[in-house]
C-alpha cells in the first residue's frame, strides 16, 4: 500500500483536504493534511464487491458527521466497506452487518514537517510541468 500511500500524499500536499483508497482485501489508506493511516481490511466472505467503495464511503462519512476522529472514519469506513461485500450485488449494508471484527489502524510515516507539500521524492519536476501547463493552458483562454 507504500504507493497508494505516496499518491495520496501528492494528493494532499497539491490541496486535496482528504484523499481515502480502498484496497479490497489489503484494507484502506487514509491521508489529511493531519497525517496518513492504513486499516485492514475486517475478513469477511466476499459475495459481491459491487458498490464496497461506495459503502466506504458512505462508512466515511457517516463516522465524520459523528465526529469521530480519523481513525475512527477509516475504521468505519472498512467495516462499511467489508459488509458491503458480504452481501449480494448492490445491498447496502445495514449496522446490523457490520463485521464483528474492527479494521485495525495504523498510522503511516508523518511526510507532512518535510515541508516538501507531501510530495514524495522524484515527483517536483511533475509539479513544475504540471503548473507549466496549467499556466500555458491559463493564457490561451484569457
Amino acid at each position: 500500500f507504500g504507493p497508494v500511500a505516496e499518491a495520496a500524499q501528492v494528493l494532499v500536499g497539491l490541496g486535496i483536504g482528504t484523499v481515502l483508497a480502498t484496497l479490497g482485501p489489503a484494507g484502506g489508506v487514509l491521508v489529511t493534511g493531519e497525517g496518513a493511516w492504513h486499516a485492514t481490511a475486517p475478513s469477511v466472505p466476499v459475495v459481491s464487491t459491487v458498490g464496497a467503495g461506495d459503502s466506504s464511503i458512505a462508512g466515511y462519512i457517516l463516522a465524520d458527521v459523528r465526529g469521530g476522529g480519523q481513525a475512527e472514519c477509516l475504521r468505519t469506513a472498512m467495516a462499511y466497506g467489508s459488509a458491503a461485500a458480504n452481501l449480494p450485488g448492490t445491498t447496502l449494508p445495514t449496522p446490523r452487518d457490520l463485521p464483528a471484527l474492527a479494521a485495525a489502524i495504523t498510522p503511516l510515516a508523518d511526510r507532512t514537517s518535510t515541508g516538501s507539500r507531501c510530495a514524495p521524492p522524484g515527483h517536483r519536476r511533475a509539479y513544475a510541468s504540471i503548473r507549466k501547463q496549467e499556466k500555458e493552458v491559463a493564457k490561451e483562454t484569457l
